[in-house]
C-alpha cells in the first residue's frame, strides 16, 4: 500500500496492481498452419470453420511483393508495424479464398490469421538465413 500526499485535504491510499500472470507457451499440439474460427465463414463451397495456411512460395513472393509487417528497433524497443491490406493479400493467397470472405472474419480470428501468416513469413525468413 502507498500512502499520496493528500487529496482534497484527505489522505489517498493507492493499493499495487496485482502482479500479471505470466504468458504461457503455446500448447504442445499447436498448429501454426490451422486457425479454428471463433465464427464461420460463409464460402462459394459453404460454411468454414477452420482455415489452413499452406506454406508459402517463391511466386507467392514474387507475386505479392512485400511482407505484411516492418520490424523497428532492437531488444526492449523492438515493434512491429502490420500492413492489414498486404496482410490480407498474404492470407487470400495462403488459404485460397476470396479478400471479400476474409473481410467477414471476426475481428479476433483475423487477428490471430495476421499473427499466424506473421509468425510463418519471419520462420521462413530466419530458416533462410540459417542455410
Amino acid at each position: 500500500m502507498l500512502n499520496v500526499p493528500k487529496l482534497g485535504g484527505r489522505p489517498v491510499t493507492v493499493e499495487p496492481a496485482p502482479a500479471a500472470a505470466p504468458i504461457e507457451a503455446p500448447e504442445a499440439d499447436f498448429d501454426l498452419y490451422t486457425l479454428a474460427l471463433s465464427r464461420p465463414l460463409r464460402t462459394h463451397k459453404g460454411e468454414v470453420r477452420t482455415l489452413v495456411i499452406r506454406e508459402p512460395t517463391a511466386a507467392d513472393y514474387i507475386e505479392i511483393g512485400r511482407v505484411p509487417f516492418d520490424v523497428r528497433g532492437e531488444n526492449e524497443d523492438r515493434r512491429a508495424q502490420i500492413d492489414h491490406k498486404c496482410a490480407g493479400e498474404w492470407v487470400a493467397r495462403l488459404t485460397d479464398l476470396d479478400e471479400i470472405v476474409i473481410g467477414g472474419m471476426a475481428s479476433r480470428d483475423w487477428l490471430a490469421m495476421v499473427g499466424r501468416i506473421n509468425a510463418i513469413l519471419m520462420n521462413a525468413g530466419i530458416d533462410a538465413m540459417g542455410n
